[in-house]
């Protein structure tokens, strides 16, 4: 195994997969692309410009961690960076460090509407 010549303490590992993506306050889903993951994190592709700091929810299909209940997992994450790309199909590259993972979008939204009340 090659050892890690990254700064960050788990590397990145490559993974293509279809997602879903939203502002936790306001919008719609929109689609992207994840480019790769890693224990914490995900750098994925997407049309739509968010803010560092923005909760998002994200809906993968065919997750790189583990087997899915019902063909996607659901995560909260929060947006670290979003730049613009040259060259490819999508506007902006965004990284992001997950914060909860969730088999269900319901539970998970659930979830994050009482952590705000509760607060």
């Amino acid at each position: 195994m090659k050892p890690n010549t990254e700064r960050r303490v788990n590397a990145r590992l490559p993974h293509s997969s279809p997602l879903k993506v939203k502002d936790v306050a306001k919008g719609r889903f929109q689609r992207g692309m994840t480019i790769n993951y890693s224990k914490n994190g995900l750098l994925f592709e997407t049309n739509t410009f968010f803010e560092p700091g923005t909760e998002v929810f994200i809906a993968i299909e065919d997750t790189p961690f583990d087997d899915p209940v019902d063909g996607q997992d659901f995560y909260l994450a929060v947006i670290r960076h979003c730049r613009e790309l040259d060259d490819s199909h999508f506007r902006y590259g965004c990284g992001v460090e997950l914060v909860t993972r969730s088999f269900s979008f319901i539970h998970l939204f659930i979830s994050r509407l009482y952590s705000v009340c509760t607060s």
